[in-house]
């Protein structure tokens, strides 16, 4: 679907800059946003798959730059084996793509896989080897750009900075707080606590929850838990974590479109306990939804957010979710929105066009520079 799109759009739209860029993750907003963006500043994006794109266009030389985002389904596999096989397919791709003199761009998203079902030696020298063969490195944070440069020995000049663009009206946003709790059975003097998205071990969801049943305020509060499992098990751990817990609400399973808004719009604190991130999209949606964090010092998110849009914590404090709990529970409600609302404004001026821009920018460097 996204591909017939970006084709269509392609094709209204003339221009000598041609872009590989292979889409991993259909459901995830960033690359829809920024391929469509990037149609319209008159770049041609290609957008099939990494290996349909060697042998249709790459070696073909049918495009002049090939922008890779994620890299982990690249490499993973059942076992060892297979895994170095796809490691060394990999390597051999993108060294071929190189010499035939088409440059490569890498967005980095994240230092290492969250995924744990293949090498991390692999997976550390793919993207060191990745490094190596691109001509531009692209981040979307100071913090990010520190240590890209610290782990994997690049020259800072070769790494540029583009901000992380907003999801500000992506999705539905027509109901008001009262609807979406109502529609979620939640009072309006609650204090709501949101987890909304894809829920995997790194994001610290079991620690959210024991670190919640902890907190004792004057104030009501509730946490909610909303999103995708990947593993069955940990449904069972969160089920049997929260057995017997009136104000913790789990609802397993993908979040549609359309229901996002509710449960954005129904809580007052968005919570990010990742255990490891670097860059975090879904920090992102939480600002363009006007909400306040809570979240580790850790990768992008204090520059994301700032002690003005979030309640902050080291991530090596035992109780450092914790007291980022009770201070984002007993605040007052206006104090929330004071937060939320200085977010937005922040997100609003990582707006896609400008976004899209600055990516065209580091191409047009990567073709006029030797």
């Amino acid at each position: 679907m996204l591909e017939a799109v970006i084709n269509t759009l392609n094709a209204s739209q003339a221009t000598d800059l041609s872009v590989g860029m292979p889409v991993l993750y259909t459901s995830n907003p960033y690359q829809e946003k920024l391929l469509r963006h990037l149609v319209e500043s008159n770049v041609n994006v290609d957008t099939t798959e990494f290996k349909t794109q060697f042998k249709k266009n790459l070696l073909k030389k049918n495009i002049q730059i090939l922008h890779l985002n994620w890299i982990h389904s690249y490499l993973k596999a059942r076992n060892s084996v297979n895994s170095t096989y796809r490691f060394f397919t990999l390597f051999l791709r993108l060294t071929i793509i190189r010499l035939s003199g088409i440059k490569i761009v890498w967005t980095v998203h994240n230092l290492k896989s969250h995924e744990d079902n293949y090498s991390p030696a692999l997976d550390f020298l793919a993207r060191l080897i990745l490094t190596k063969l691109s001509k531009a490195i692209i981040v979307h944070c100071h913090v990010a750009q520190e240590k890209v440069t610290a782990t994997f020995n690049v020259k800072p000049e070769k790494i540029f900075l583009i901000p992380h663009g907003n999801y500000i009206d992506l999705y539905p946003n027509e109901i008001s707080r009262k609807v979406a709790r109502k529609s979620l059975c939640i009072a309006a003097d609650e204090k709501i606590i949101l987890y909304m998205g894809i829920i995997r071990p790194y994001k610290g969801i079991c620690q959210l929850i024991e670190s919640f049943k902890t907190i004792e305020s004057s104030n009501k509060a509730k946490l909610i838990i909303a999103g995708k499992i990947l593993e069955e098990r940990d449904v069972e751990a969160i089920s049997s974590a929260i057995k017997g817990i009136d104000n913790i609400i789990f609802k397993p399973g993908y979040v549609p479109d359309q229901e996002v808004q509710i449960y954005m719009n129904a809580c007052d604190v968005v919570a990010l306990p990742y255990k490891n991130i670097l860059t975090s999209g879904a920090a992102i949606l939480a600002m363009s939804f006007r909400k306040p964090c809570i979240a580790p010092r850790i990768g992008c998110m204090e520059e994301f957010l700032g002690a003005d849009g979030g309640f902050l914590y080291e991530p090596n404090d035992e109780l450092g979710l914790n007291v980022a709990l009770k201070k984002a529970i007993d605040s007052p409600f206006d104090l929330l929105e004071k937060m939320g609302n200085l977010n937005f404004t922040k997100a609003k001026a990582w707006d896609w066009k400008t976004v899209s821009e600055q990516f065209k920018q580091v191409y047009e460097y990567c073709l006029s520079s030797n």
